[in-house]
């Protein structure tokens, strides 16, 4: 059953927010015509679920989130469930509940055990179902080296392409689409914003709070 399940997978170069992935996802969708129940592992506050309601996507739109503060309520035909992976995989299991599609925006850096919540995405799908994953590129241009997001507690495992397929391939997925991006516009702007908002954050914090400035106050 799982070489029947096909990957559409792509990387980003960055792990900030874009309605870019989003973009793409339905581009493949209607150029495959992929349709059905889709989860969203890792919806936060349920933006991508939002948009492919305004897409009028076909089918039933579920989220998981771990964080009660990232998941917003259910409505408007969307259902957030709140819960880690492995709980619900088994809850899923005993109703019996299977999906046609999961998407995974940005989440696998963030799993200490990246295999093994693909593994637990398997039983989640039906036969000949599609799985989407997009991950920072860690191949990609930087100017001023790794990123704070980058490192423990944040990020634990950095991806290329080569190694996001070796995983999704041995849980019994076929690659049917790849898209690396190197650097795009936000990257280059955010590469050189927060290293010049590092250099000049004592400056300003001088400015604000005089002598006070090493005294642990913030700009929070």
């Amino acid at each position: 059953r799982r070489s029947a399940n096909s990957v559409r997978y792509f990387s980003m170069s960055s792990g900030a927010l874009s309605v870019w992935r989003f973009e793409y996802f339905f581009e493949l969708a209607r150029l495959l015509k992929i349709e059905g129940d889709l989860l969203d592992v890792g919806c936060g506050e349920g933006r991508f679920l939002a948009y492919a309601l305004r897409e009028g996507w076909n089918g039933t739109l579920t989220g998981l989130d771990f964080s009660p503060r990232m998941t917003r309520r259910s409505e408007d035909g969307l259902r957030i469930e709140t819960g880690h992976l492995d709980q619900f995989a088994q809850n899923s299991g005993a109703a019996k509940t299977r999906f046609d599609v999961v998407v995974l925006f940005d989440v696998l850096e963030h799993l200490a055990e990246p295999a093994k919540a693909v593994a637990q995405i398997v039983s989640l799908l039906k036969e000949k179902a599609y799985l989407c994953v997009t991950v920072p590129n860690a191949e990609r241009i930087r100017f001023f080296g790794w990123e704070a997001f980058d490192y423990p507690p944040h990020h634990f495992a950095r991806w290329n392409a080569g190694a996001l397929r070796r995983v999704v391939e041995q849980a019994g997925f076929e690659v049917l689409a790849m898209k690396t991006p190197w650097c795009g516009s936000m990257d280059f702007s955010d590469q050189l914003f927060y290293p010049l908002l590092a250099w000049a954050m004592p400056w300003i914090k001088r400015l604000l709070f005089g002598s006070a400035a090493g005294s642990g106050k913030t700009l929070t």
